[in-house]
């Protein structure tokens, strides 16, 4: 998975690192590489959980006012609650001592990591995650 700053932010690849991070077994299936921007440190968690915390209230409040055609801001709520359930163990994740960054992971044209996936599918036998794993 390609982090920046940006992807911290963005509802779509919070969603499936939520949905990846609840799916479970984190060091077979993720494999977080910086491409560049992406400052993991302390006070930069605290700003995303800020901004996580703000979008839960705003989806919330949505939620209340709108009283008609409610599955769409429904469907948000429970996007941006699973974001939130499950971004402490992603942020642990990607923070710990094998991420990479981008510069490193493309050199000799992305051996490295063609390699290390190679290892990891021949020793981890993953099942697809269903739609029920993740209820």
């Amino acid at each position: 998975m390609l982090l920046s700053d940006k992807f911290f932010y963005s509802d779509q690849c919070m969603y499936e690192a939520a949905l990846v991070t609840k799916a479970g077994n984190l060091d077979a299936r993720l494999f977080p590489v910086n491409i560049g921007d992406y400052q993991h440190n302390g006070e930069f968690y605290g700003d995303v959980l800020d901004y996580w915390e703000k979008e839960e209230q705003k989806a919330h409040r949505d939620l209340e006012i709108h009283t008609f055609g409610l599955e769409p801001f429904q469907d948000k709520y429970e996007r941006v609650k699973m974001i939130k359930e499950q971004i402490g163990k992603f942020w642990n994740h990607v923070t710990k001592e094998n991420f990479m960054n981008f510069s490193t992971v493309s050199e000799n044209n992305f051996k490295m990591i063609t390699e290390l996936f190679t290892g990891r599918i021949r020793v981890v036998n993953l099942k697809p995650v269903t739609s029920e794993d993740l209820r």
